[in-house]
């Protein structure tokens, strides 16, 4: 440390960065699966691409990302095996949704038509 004032040292460190392709932040980001390249950190990931998950029932984050232009033209196409997967995952979710609204309102009036009839 001799020789310089204060005994400070610099050292140069080369390091590897993700940039985000959307807004050009250095932060982790998710390769488009779509094989274009592009890389969305996590703020732009919903403004620049789709994510999708891997179950029907559950889901941690969004699995499978796609920038919207891959989404797009795989969508439009229907020969990418991955990506029309997540589609059908998709499409099951919103099913699944949709009986358990027309299930839940349902239970509902009946429950409710038995209580009068019972006098609850």
């Amino acid at each position: 440390m001799s020789g310089v004032p204060g005994g400070r040292m610099k050292k140069l460190i080369e390091k590897e960065v993700q940039v985000c392709d959307c807004c050009g932040k250095e932060t982790h980001c998710e390769q488009c699966l779509g094989g274009c390249g592009l890389e969305h950190c996590k703020w732009c990931r919903r403004e620049c691409g789709v994510g999708y998950t891997h179950a029907v029932h559950f889901s941690i984050s969004d699995d499978g990302y796609y920038c919207a232009l891959c989404n797009t033209k795989l969508s439009e196409q229907g020969s990418d095996d991955l990506h029309n997967a997540y589609l059908a995952i998709t499409d099951l979710r919103r099913e699944a949704k949709r009986w358990s609204a027309d299930f839940s309102a349902r239970s509902d009036k009946t429950e409710a038509l038995l209580k009068q009839l019972v006098g609850i």
